[in-house]
């Protein structure tokens, strides 16, 4: 993980996202690159496109909208002056999520926040579950209190034999080598898919340990796995995302929204 992308919002998640990146660019000998979207102002603003108000105010829109980025450029600068960590800073163009999405194809590792609400502009939809689900790299999502994120404490694999979990653990292998002990845990019946003891057999191929577990399910699954989490003092926790043909369904009503809405640990994406 030597390339991770930073995301860039000045909201309250960002000073837990760029400790963790600090940590993570420390641990693999990273470089840093702080990716700040630039919405369009008009939109950004939530103005109707044609109305008089907006023909008064457009003008103003754009200045506040930049001086607003100029202010988290100028943070993001201080903060890094003191810091021992290659590093550059892109403003990119266009929706913020889709601004994101489409600078992530050349990086190991994107870090954004499980607070959808601190970015300051309007987004056309959900940040998160958009970047999760189309990012073309791993992501990891961390709480805004995660400041003291380990990248080389325990870390916890929700398993269940999709193709989706499976390409979150081969996308998180550089990360849980690191881990200082790993924990597989499923939920629930695994039919017709890979079990825990495949799992295991692959990580050991790349010299991996790993404690396995399976736990019926009773309620929701995130809530098993956070607790189980919470309980093994997990850094974080692996598991997949579900692709775009299944967002409506798992993104936005199902346990991977619950995920994204109430897990207080660290989670890491992988499709």
């Amino acid at each position: 993980m030597k390339s991770l992308l930073v995301h860039v919002s000045g909201g309250p998640g960002e000073a837990a996202r760029i400790e963790a990146a600090l940590k993570l660019a420390r641990t693999f000998s990273g470089h840093l690159t702080f990716c700040q979207p630039a919405p369009p102002p008009l939109v950004a603003g939530g103005v109707a496109p044609g109305t008089l108000w907006s023909a008064v105010t457009f003008e103003d829109i754009a200045l506040k909208s930049e001086e607003v980025r100029a202010e988290q450029r100028a943070k993001i600068e201080a903060k890094m002056a003191n810091e021992d960590v290659p590093w550059d800073l892109q403003m990119v163009s266009g929706f913020a999520q889709e601004a994101f999405v489409a600078h992530s194809g050349l990086y190991d590792l994107a870090i954004v926040s499980l607070n959808e609400e601190d970015y300051p502009f309007a987004a056309d939809g959900p940040f998160l579950s958009h970047v999760v689900t189309h990012a073309a790299c791993p992501v990891l999502a961390l709480p805004q209190d995660a400041g003291d994120f380990d990248p080389l404490g325990p870390a916890l694999i929700a398993w269940d034999g999709s193709m989706e979990a499976a390409s979150a653990v081969k996308a998180a292998l550089g990360l849980l080598e690191k881990s200082s002990a790993l924990t597989a845990l499923s939920v629930g019946q695994i039919v017709g898919k890979p079990h825990l003891s495949e799992l295991a057999q692959y990580l050991s191929r790349h010299n991996l340990s790993v404690t396995t577990d399976a736990v019926p399910q009773e309620g929701h699954i995130s809530d098993t796995l956070v607790d189980a989490a919470t309980r093994l003092a997990a850094s974080y926790i692996v598991m997949g995302a579900y692709g775009h043909s299944r967002v409506l369904q798992t993104i936005l009503g199902g346990e991977t929204e619950r995920m994204l809405r109430q897990s207080k640990v660290p989670v890491l994406f992988g499709r």
